[in-house]
Parts: C-alpha cells; sequence; structure tokens
C-alpha cells in the first residue's frame, strides 16, 4: 500500500459515509410522503448532521485548495441570523420602529384600550408576559421554518464538500434519476389502479390532488424537474463520452461504442420516464417549469457547443416521455388539462387573487418581514373574499419570501440565486466533454427548473424537494471553488485564515444542525400530542372518557413545557379543559337525575357558551353576588380558570389567530366585567374580514350576550360574504325578530338573494307584506354595475311581481329575453306572468321556448301542456 493512498484512505472513508448518509437521505424523503411528517425530519437531520460532521472530517484531511466554502453559503448564513433576529425579545420602542405593524398586531390598535389584554394576562396569573416582544408575528413557527432552513442549509455545506470531485457528482444524478425514474413510473401506475388511497393503503385526510406518494401533485412536480435535471447531466455526459474519440481500434473500439450508445440509451430512457410521470402528474406548473427550463439548457447547448448532433439526446428525452404518457392511454386528459394554460377563469380561480391579497401584506411587512413561516397566520387579514381551501403558503414562493423576510429576505434569496448561477457557468466553461461539463448543464436545468417552479409553487418548502435542490446547489458550488490543475500541497498552519473562517463556518453549521434536530425531535413530540386529542369525547361513558382527557392532557402540558409559546398546544389544553368541565357536569346531572344514556343534546347543554349566556344574564338584570357566585363555582374554578389561562398564553403566543380571541370571548367572563368580551370579538373578526364561518359564530356569541343589533350586522355580513349560511342565520334571527324586520334589516344588499329569501322562505300567502320589502329593496338596488342590462331587467320584473305592478312585471321580464333570448328560466317565469294576465297565445308561445331550451325540464312540458289545455278549454267555451 502506498504512502499517498495511505494518507487519502481517512479522508475517503470519511466521504464516503457522508455521502451515503446525504444520498439515502435523498433517495428516501420523497417515498415518506415528502418527508412532512416531522417524526421523519428528525432522521433527516440525523442524516445531515453525519454528512456535516463528515465534512468537517474531509475538510480537516484536504489541501489548501480544497477547504474553501463556497460563496454562496453567505446568503444562506445570512438567511439564518435573520430568522435568529426576527425571534429576539424587542422593547416596544424598537419594535414600531423596525417592524410597526407587528407592535399593532401584538398590542392592538391605538383606539382600542392598550391594557385589555395585559389586564387578562394578570387576571388568570400570567403575569409579566407581553413586555418585550418579537418581530415575528408567532415565534413558534418561525423557529419551525428557521430548523427547516437549517437543514438546507447543512445539506448545501455537506453537498459543497462531500461532492465537489466527478465522480461523486455523477453518483448523485445517477441516485436522483433513477429515483425519479422511479417515482414517476410509480406514480403513473398508482394513478391508473386509484382507489383513493396514496401506497393503496393509507388514506387523504382532505380532497386533494397526489401523485405517486405526494399528497400534491405540484409538489411531486418540482422533485420529478430536479430528477430530470440529474438525468440531463446523465445524458449529456454518457453523449460526451460517446463523441468522444479513443486510439483503440478493430473489435475493442467496435464493443466500446456499443456499450456507450447503451450506456446514452439508458440515460435517455430513464429521463423519458421522468418525463413522463411529469406528464402524466398534471401540475400545470411543473409543465411549465420542465419546457422553460428544457428551452434555457438547449440554447446554452446551442451556445456552447454549436453542434446540432449535441440535441439529439436532448430531442430524444422529451420523446421518450410523451410516447410512454400516450402509450399509458392519458393523452385526452393531458390535453384537456393542457388546456387551462390558456384559460384565464381558470388561472384566476385561486393563485391570481392570492397573490393580489397577498401583496398588500408587503406593505406592512416589506422591512424585516412577518417572520419565518408566519405566512398561513397573516394571509386571512388580507382576503377580500371567501377562499374555498386554506393556504399555508402563497403559492409563489418570491413572494412569500418578500413577505416573511421582507426586502432583506427576498435580496438574500435573489443573492443565493446569483451566486449558485456564477457557480454553473464556471462548470460551463469546462471542457464540452467534461464531467464538469455535463454536471453543470445539469445545474442549468435544475436552477431555471425551480427559478420557473417558484413562481406558481412552494415545492422547496417540502423537505424532499429542499434537500435535493440544496445538495444538488452544493455540490454545483463546491465544484466551482476547487482550482483545476493547482498542485496539492500540505495543510496550512492552524491559525492561518484560511483555515479559520471555513472552520468555523463547519463547526457552527454542526452546532445549528443539532439544535434544528432537537427542536425538531420536539416539534414531533408535539404532533404526537395534538393527534392524541379527541375530536369530541365519548360523553355516553363520562368515567372512561375523563381518564381519556386527563391522560391526553397530561402528554399535552408535558410538550407546553418544551414549546411554551406553541399557541396550537395551548389551544389543544384549553380543549381539553373544556371537555373535562362538561364531562364532569354531565356527571353531576346524572348523579342529581339518573339516566341510562347521556343524548348528544345534553353534550350541547352542557357547552361554556350556556355559561356565558347566564353570566351576561346576570350582570344585566342580577346582583354582582349571584355572578361572583357563579364564578366561584368548583368546577368552573377547576377546570374553566385553566382552559382560560391557556387561550390567553395562546394568543400571546399568535395574536393572528381569530379562532383563539373567540374562544377567550367565551370565557373572559370568569375575570372579567361580562361587557368586556365584546372587544375580543370585534378583534377576531377584525383579523378575518372575509372568513365567513367566524363572522356567524360571531354574531352567536353577541346574541348570547343580548348584543341582538350587533349580531345582525355580523350576520349581514356573513350572508354578503358566503349566502350558504342563510337557513342557519335565518333560524336564529326568527327567535328575536319577524319577518318584516329580517327583510328590512337583517338581509344584506343582494337581488340574488333577496330574491332567493322571498321565493323560498317566504313564499306563502301571509308573507305578503315580506315580499313588498324584499321588493322594494331590490328595486332601489338597480341598476347594479356587476351586471348587465338584461339581468337588471329580469330583476326589475321580479321586484315589481313582488310588489304586485303585474304590467310591470311583464315588462321588465320582457325586455330580459329580448336581451338574452338562451335564458330558459326567464321564458318561464314571462310565460307564468303572461299566463296570469290572460295572454294565453304570448305565454305558450313563452313555454314551448323554455322547453326547447331546456328539453330535460318536466316543468317546462308540463306548463306548455297546461296552457294548451287552457286555451282549448276557453276556446270551447262552457257547455
Amino acid at each position: 500500500m502506498s504512502s499517498t493512498f495511505r494518507e487519502q484512505l481517512p479522508r475517503t472513508a470519511t466521504a464516503l459515509v457522508g455521502r451515503l448518509a446525504l444520498l439515502s437521505a435523498v433517495a428516501l424523503a420523497p417515498w415518506w410522503f415528502g418527508a412532512v411528517d416531522a417524526s421523519v425530519q428528525v432522521w433527516l437531520f440525523v442524516a445531515v448532521g453525519t454528512a456535516v460532521v463528515c465534512a468537517l472530517g474531509v475538510f480537516a484531511c484536504s489541501p489548501p485548495g480544497d477547504r474553501r466554502v463556497p460563496r454562496a453559503m453567505l446568503p444562506l448564513i445570512a438567511a439564518l441570523v435573520l430568522g435568529c433576529i426576527q425571534l429576539l425579545p424587542l422593547g416596544p420602542t424598537i419594535l414600531r420602529a423596525v417592524s410597526p405593524h407587528a407592535a399593532e398586531i401584538q398590542d392592538g390598535p391605538a383606539s382600542e384600550r392598550p391594557a385589555a389584554a395585559s389586564d387578562l394576562r394578570a387576571a388568570v396569573g400570567l403575569a409579566g408576559g407581553g413586555a418585550r416582544q418579537s418581530i415575528s408575528v408567532y415565534p413558534a413557527s418561525t423557529r419551525h421554518d428557521l430548523a427547516m432552513l437549517v437543514l438546507g442549509t447543512g445539506a448545501f455545506l455537506a453537498g459543497a464538500f462531500l461532492f465537489r470531485t466527478a465522480a461523486s457528482q455523477m453518483w448523485l444524478c445517477a441516485v436522483l434519476a433513477v429515483n425519479g425514474a422511479a417515482l414517476g413510473l410509480f406514480g403513473i401506475v398508482q394513478m391508473r389502479t386509484w382507489n383513493g388511497k396514496l401506497y393503496w393503503q393509507v388514506p387523504l385526510s382532505e380532497p386533494c390532488a397526489p401523485f405517486g406518494p405526494f399528497v400534491c401533485r405540484n409538489n411531486a412536480a418540482g422533485l420529478l424537474c430536479l430528477c430530470l435535471a440529474a438525468a440531463v447531466g446523465l445524458v449529456v455526459w454518457r453523449f460526451a463520452k460517446t463523441m468522444a474519440t479513443t486510439e483503440r481500434g478493430g473489435v475493442v473500439r467496435f464493443f466500446l461504442v456499443v456499450a456507450r450508445v447503451a450506456g446514452v440509451l439508458a440515460a435517455v430512457a430513464i429521463a423519458g420516464c421522468i418525463v413522463a410521470g411529469l406528464i402524466v402528474g398534471m401540475s400545470r406548473g411543473g409543465w411549465v417549469a420542465m419546457a422553460g427550463a428544457a428551452a434555457i439548457t438547449g440554447v446554452v447547448v446551442c451556445i456552447v457547443q454549436r453542434r446540432i448532433a449535441w440535441l439529439v439526446p436532448f430531442a430524444a428525452i422529451p420523446v421518450v416521455g410523451f410516447g410512454a404518457a400516450l402509450w399509458m392511454g392519458l393523452d385526452e386528459r393531458v390535453e384537456s388539462r393542457l388546456m387551462t394554460l390558456s384559460d384565464l377563469e381558470t388561472l384566476s380561480h385561486n393563485r391570481i387573487p392570492l397573490w393580489k391579497n397577498s401583496a398588500v401584506a408587503v406593505g406592512d411587512f416589506w422591512p424585516t418581514g412577518s417572520g419565518l413561516g408566519t405566512y398561513r397566520y397573516i394571509y386571512k387579514s388580507y382576503e377580500t373574499k371567501p377562499a374555498e381551501v386554506f393556504f399555508h403558503h402563497v403559492e409563489n414562493q418570491y413572494l412569500e419570501a418578500l413577505i416573511e423576510g421582507g426586502v432583506i429576505g427576498l435580496g438574500l434569496v435573489l443573492a443565493a440565486i446569483f451566486l449558485v448561477g456564477g457557480a454553473v457557468v464556471r462548470h460551463l466553461r469546462q471542457s464540452p466533454v467534461s464531467t464538469a461539463f455535463a454536471f453543470g448543464l445539469a445545474g442549468t436545468f435544475a436552477l431555471s427548473a425551480e427559478m420557473i417552479h417558484s413562481f406558481f409553487d412552494f415545492g422547496l418548502y417540502l423537505p424532499s424537494n429542499m434537500l435535493a435542490f440544496a445538495l444538488i446547489c452544493g455540490a454545483i458550488c463546491g465544484g466551482a471553488t476547487r482550482p483545476q490543475g493547482e498542485p496539492k500541497s500540505a495543510s496550512p498552519p492552524a491559525g492561518s485564515r484560511e483555515l479559520l473562517l471555513p472552520l468555523a463556518v463547519i463547526l457552527g453549521m454542526i452546532a445549528a444542525t443539532a439544535w434544528g434536530g432537537l427542536h425538531i425531535h420536539r416539534f414531533a413530540m408535539r404532533e404526537g400530542a395534538l393527534a392524541d386529542v379527541p375530536g369530541t369525547p365519548d360523553f355516553a361513558d363520562p368515567a372512561s372518557a375523563e381518564a381519556s382527557l386527563a391522560a391526553s392532557l397530561d402528554r399535552v402540558e408535558r410538550v407546553i413545557a418544551y414549546r411554551p409559546d406553541d399557541a396550537e398546544l395551548h389551544l389543544a389544553a384549553a380543549k381539553l379543559w373544556t371537555d373535562r368541565y362538561r364531562l364532569a357536569l354531565l356527571a353531576a346531572a346524572r348523579d342529581v337525575v339518573p339516566r341510562k344514556t347521556i343524548q348528544e343534546s345534553d353534550w350541547e347543554m352542557s357547552s361554556p357558551g350556556r355559561l356565558r349566556s347566564e353570566a351576561h344574564r346576570l350582570a344585566r338584570w342580577g346582583s354582582p353576588g349571584e355572578l361572583d357566585s357563579l364564578r366561584r363555582e368548583p368546577r368552573i374554578q377547576r377546570y374553566l380558570v385553566p382552559a382560560l389561562r391557556h387561550l390567553v398564553s395562546a394568543r400571546d403566543a399568535c395574536p393572528l389567530s381569530a379562532k383563539i380571541h373567540l374562544r377567550i370571548a367565551e370565557l373572559a367572563w370568569l375575570v372579567q366585567p361580562p361587557a368586556a368580551d365584546a372587544e375580543w370579538i370585534e378583534r377576531a373578526c377584525r383579523l378575518v374580514p372575509s372568513y365567513d364561518d367566524l363572522w356567524l359564530y360571531a354574531g352567536v356569541l353577541d346574541l348570547g350576550a343580548g348584543r341582538i343589533d350587533s349580531a345582525w350586522l355580523r350576520w349581514r355580513h356573513t350572508l354578503a360574504m358566503n349566502a350558504h349560511h342563510l337557513r342557519t342565520v335565518l333560524a336564529l334571527a326568527e327567535s328575536h325578530a319577524g319577518p318584516l324586520e329580517i327583510a328590512e334589516k337583517l338581509l344584506p344588499d343582494s337581488a340574488a338573494l333577496l330574491v332567493h329569501v322571498a321565493e323560498r322562505q317566504y313564499a306563502g300567502a301571509e308573507y305578503l307584506p315580506v315580499r313588498e320589502v324584499l321588493g322594494r329593496r331590490i328595486e332601489s338596488l338597480l341598476p347594479a354595475p356587476e351586471w348587465d342590462e338584461a339581468e337588471n331587467m329580469y330583476y326589475h320584473g321580479v321586484a315589481r311581481r313582488m310588489q304586485h305592478d303585474w304590467a310591470g312585471t311583464i315588462a321588465g321580464l320582457s325586455r330580459a329575453v329580448e336581451l338574452r333570448p338562451g335564458e330558459p328560466r326567464w321564458h318561464y317565469e314571462l310565460a307564468v306572468e303572461l299566463r296570469k294576465a290572460g295572454r294565453l297565445e304570448d305565454a305558450l308561445r313563452e313555454a314551448e321556448t323554455a322547453a326547447r331550451l331546456d328539453p330535460p325540464s318536466s316543468g317546462n312540458r308540463r306548463l306548455v301542456e297546461e296552457i294548451e289545455r287552457e286555451g282549448a278549454q276557453k276556446e270551447a267555451g262552457p257547455r
């Protein structure tokens, strides 16, 4: 064994261990549903931490030229520092200077009583909170995203030291490409045999569009684009080997060429499988990213090579991929999905309104951001219309970086892209037949695809995607820092600047990875504790349900000791304390009046909302002693006061949660005058101006407090946002007001809704005065600017019908069908009115038109038959 080999053996072995750790993490993470579960992320931290330690060993054994830390580490380190700064507790003066909106969120607007939150905090025994606040509006969420950023940064640094050689870079490409092909084929098979479950075993908790092991097909597309980039690198590398000349001749040369061509075909087949997975996955953002990255990479090849032959393998990849997709028989689905790219209405359904609303938040948080990981908590405050889904991310990583990190955060993202791009360019300057050039093209495709895909998705927030991208970028930047042709020499002295700075970075990364792993471990404990919280306890068996709730509460409060500012944990603890109170109340009631079973109505009767209504009644009509006696009731003190304490802690941790504010409003009467809960309800509604479910419940709370006018205002706003709550709101309102008052005050200014109420809710003869009121309101809203003349004339005719003006009704409906003759319902209604007016010939014509426009409608045919029969009887005359 030579002395050189003995000297390089520790470095080689250490590098091999680190590479295996990273490649295992990158290859296995996608199959664990993208590693979204915290218990899986713990193992990712173990793998990355091992790799970073191995990078330290490689660093120690490397010559001076191989000890450089890539410049792209600078924006990553700066991003980590920014996250730490966002977590620092700042005084009120400093916080208002650097992030005035964050200070307003914590304290409330100047128009509110600033001591309200501190008064309640002191009343429940939580003294001292709120004096110093952080820039982040929810520090617990920022710490979690900071830990995940540490994971990605660690993978980048480890990749820079462990995958900077040509051979290791091709191994990285091979692992990613083969894994991507396997994911694509598995996704296609699963889609063809779809039974509603991932792996045919794991049910989905909510409606979504999965592909392969990913719950969201867009995230799958993001990873497949990275795998396709690796496959492109393999194809170019194998093609370059085939095109290179060899000095051997004869049979050896023939077999060598055959083997190299076979290698090119194998690489193209792997890439084609990935393309097929991308096509079948139906992710429009993935298609755009793939096409854009392919175009950019193809242009680079043409510029560098200047030979058409080099485009042959690139052309073969999409041909193989599209051929596989067509062979699977999914061409029609792909075509229909592809057509939506030009459908502006489809594209604007979710993302564009989300981007517009989120852009408003930039003005509030642009200096220092709202805090990493806090977008999901702030965006509801900026919604202008109720959304059908809840967004955890803004579906645009540049905009999310600007909101959560401010201009500094976005600047660091762009700086990282620029520096990685510079490293890619350095690879592309190498010999076209070199491995460095092939890996440079892989980096071109990966960076281009992620830059494009980041405009439409949040894939890099998924651990599997983040690790793959960080590792590719780290390998690119690490290879770019390696000097070409520099002779290897002994390591510099331990105190030299070239040694200390990289050493400090690596040691700091090891410490950060250890912290991040510990945080994610505690986060996994938190997820387990929250999963253990029952939705509704088994109130039919209070004894066993109490034991189960006590065990769950004990687990939650143990995790709270590690995460005292976790709002979700405090909210869960408050729920468990409240449920224990309700069970204790039911058990006591059964002792007084023995019953075999407890009904669901009994459980509803035990709601703390009924206690709150009683407290408000005592505050208005009773004596202070009675209210104090109610507060001192043992079960209330034992269960509900701790629940309120957890709610106040949750509010301190995340003041943007409107749900927490409403829960506080339910229990604040325990320590405050009952009327003070109006402030908490108002705060909740101000936080989510377009969340109709919350406004509905806020009205219920106001109704329970006797504030009927306020309840009606909230319900009016609820119905203006979403008419689906109409039946619930009317049922609640009718217990406190008559139909005339409801028609005049409760219903919002929506002509369509007013017509619906008149025709469905108040259609009887006894409601004629109500319909007249609704008709006048509808007429006052016309002409509505959002409608064309036809719709305005239709509603004008309906309004006149409610006011018994038959001539005006016929005139309005006639003009409406004249302007828009393709509406069968309008023709039907006009036919009914003409029939009432005795104009049977005209009525028959309109009814026949309605039947012709809507053949399946039996009502239209029946109306035609009735008019014909009536006309025949009229012609026959009396016998």
